[in-house]
């Protein structure tokens, strides 16, 4: 159920943010790298169930203690998220540059 949903926000999210470019790789390769959890996550879980002896509680917490770190890094660069027409729009020109009244980039 999370992945349907969490995939169709993640692909909306980086569309906007990569605007025209190559969206096709880029979206591929995040599609192939969530393949890898959801291809080995069962074995790793029925592994990490024997290692633990069979204490649910043990890997629902180092779920959820993984979840949380993802979370918090999510967050904290969530700034660095810009939609590329804002991207481009702030970029300045030469125009921009050389005005009068502006303040130059370089020298």
């Amino acid at each position: 159920m999370a992945f349907p949903i969490g995939m169709s926000i993640v692909l909306g999210l980086f569309s906007n943010i990569l605007g025209p470019a190559n969206q096709g790789r880029w979206m591929g390769m995040i599609i192939a790298v969530s393949a890898v959890p959801r291809a080995l996550g069962p074995f790793l879980a029925l592994d990490t169930l024997e290692a633990v002896d069979w204490r649910t509680w043990l890997e629902f917490g180092l779920c959820s203690l993984f979840f949380l770190i993802a979370l918090v890094g999510a967050i904290s660069t969530l700034s660095l998220l810009v939609p590329y027409s804002e991207f481009v729009a702030s970029i300045p020109t030469n125009e921009n540059i050389n005005s009068p009244g502006k303040a130059k980039l370089y020298g």
